[in-house]
């Protein structure tokens, strides 16, 4: 955002893990879905310009890539979509889910965290969404959620041709 450019070091770096994972879906899915990538102070200098592009787009579900350096900032984020009216799932990647998902997941307006590489694991999470499935996303490899409180276990998905 605008008023902390000054106080930390500030370098844009592209978002290229969510542009690889929407590439991906948009390869395997085609015109069946529909994306967007938006970059805080590039995209949105401010939260009512963040509350007007989610209002706007609609989304039916928002993944966030999550930094642990950031993630007072990402809790404090996720409270004001919520806040704004926003009910459809939201799912937290990158790596703070990775490295401390049982945090993350404390925090009641995140649906589930994606850990690990997330280009089959997101995947498989939109077409469970796009299928209405919603129960079997805790089935996924690279998913973790919530059931009753209890943080489930899951295993974590490593791509094969690296």
């Amino acid at each position: 955002f605008e008023a902390c450019t000054a106080k930390i070091y500030h370098v844009i770096e592209p978002p290229l893990g969510q542009m690889y994972i929407l590439s991906y879906l948009k390869k395997k899915m085609g015109k069946a879905i529909s994306g967007k990538i938006i970059k805080s102070g590039i995209d949105f200098k401010n939260y009512y310009d963040l509350k007007k592009i989610i209002a706007d787009y609609d989304p039916n579900f928002i993944g966030l890539r999550g930094m642990n350096y950031y993630k007072y900032f990402l809790h404090f984020t996720v409270n004001l979509i919520r806040q704004w009216g926003y009910m459809k799932y939201i799912a937290v990647g990158g790596p703070y889910a990775t490295s401390a998902y049982k945090t993350l997941l404390n925090d009641e307006n995140i649906d589930f965290a994606m850990i690990g590489e997330g280009e089959e694991t997101c995947l498989n999470v939109v077409k469970c969404l796009m299928a209405n499935e919603i129960e079997q996303i805790k089935d996924i490899a690279g998913v973790v959620m919530k059931e009753r409180n209890a943080v489930l276990k899951t295993k974590m998905y490593f791509i094969d041709f690296l």
